[in-house]
């Protein structure tokens, strides 16, 4: 069901896996106010893209049991120097954000900037 809302999403997680993810949500939305956000309960993720196909998605935030996922399909292609990518799936990795602090470690920012410039064609080196 791809028009669900935040709040139907966030619904069946406890208090804290909500207040991580809107977290993450607010630091994707802080570092990309373009990005459009599509939240499907089939996936129980909220997808961001910064343009109007499915394939310009470029990452998506997936609430957990105990933590949240900040998923990166295109993970392997991304910078890490902080080591915060998680996964060995040929092309998918993810960043577990378990607390508040998660939100603030350093090569964060940079990972979600990335994968949005590696999905718009661009180096993702030159993201940061």
């Amino acid at each position: 069901m791809a028009n669900a809302t935040w709040s139907e999403l966030m619904a069946p997680h406890r208090a804290e896996v909500q207040a991580l993810a809107e977290g993450l949500r607010q630091v994707v939305r802080e570092l990309l106010p373009e990005a459009t956000e599509i939240v499907r309960l089939g996936w129980q993720s909220a997808s961001y893209r910064c343009g109007p196909k499915a394939r310009d998605e470029f990452l998506a935030i997936m609430p957990k049991r105990d933590h949240v996922n900040l998923h990166l399909p295109d993970g392997v292609d991304l910078r890490d120097p902080y080591g915060l990518l998680e996964g060995s799936g040929k092309r998918v990795r993810h960043v577990k954000i378990r607390g508040m602090a998660d939100l603030k470690r350093e090569g964060l920012s940079e990972l979600i900037r990335q994968a949005q410039a590696f999905r718009d064609g661009a180096d993702p080196s030159e993201a940061t």
